[in-house]
């Protein structure tokens, strides 16, 4: 079962969908498409397209809830803080 999707970004920084190995180099790591804006990520390939939102399922919904420490710091308000924390440590 799936939680509302609340734009944390883990499910593109964990790894680059088909689209952007297609639309970008192979030897990147991080999708360039994967914008942050009002404090919730954004595929930038996805905002205007409706067939590309429905395709990877943008907004669908959460699958991968359970024991994502970067879900619920985004669901307490406290995603910007985290992913700062994350960036000290180099996991980012």
């Amino acid at each position: 079962m799936s939680e509302l999707c609340c734009g944390c970004g883990y499910c593109c920084l964990k790894g680059r969908c088909g689209l952007s190995m297609r639309t970008y180099a192979d030897d990147i790591e991080r999708c360039p498409a994967l914008i942050l804006v009002d404090e919730r990520f954004w595929c930038q390939l996805a905002i205007d397209n409706e067939e590309v939102k429905e395709w990877l399922h943008i907004g669908a919904g959460c699958s991968s809830a359970l024991f994502n420490t970067q879900r619920e710091a985004f669901l307490k308000g406290q995603g910007l803080h985290y992913l700062v924390k994350l960036a000290k440590q180099r996991l980012y």
